[in-house]
């Protein structure tokens, strides 16, 4: 079947349906259910990006850190096993 029959063989059958008031009641529950749903997911995975970037960064400072420590130490002769790390 060729996808312009297809579609219009499809709106035809969309547009004879007769749907009860009650049914768009609970089309309009499901489909703000489906929002929340999806809203809150996104919600959560910015969430979880801003965790990983706050982590991401305490973990940089850290390391900063100790290369800086270690900078100073080669400069103190190599001292406490900082070389090469």
């Amino acid at each position: 079947m060729p996808k312009k029959e297809l579609d219009e063989t499809f709106e035809n059958f969309i547009k004879r349906l007769e749907l009860k008031p009650e049914i768009f009641d609970s089309i309009e529950a499901t489909l703000l259910n489906k929002h929340h749903e999806r809203k809150n997911e996104i919600i959560q995975s910015s969430i979880d990006v801003y965790q990983t970037i706050a982590a991401l960064k305490t973990e940089q400072k850290a390391k900063a850190e100790r290369l800086g420590n270690c900078a100073d130490q080669n400069n103190r002769k190599n001292q406490n096993g900082c070389q090469g790390k």
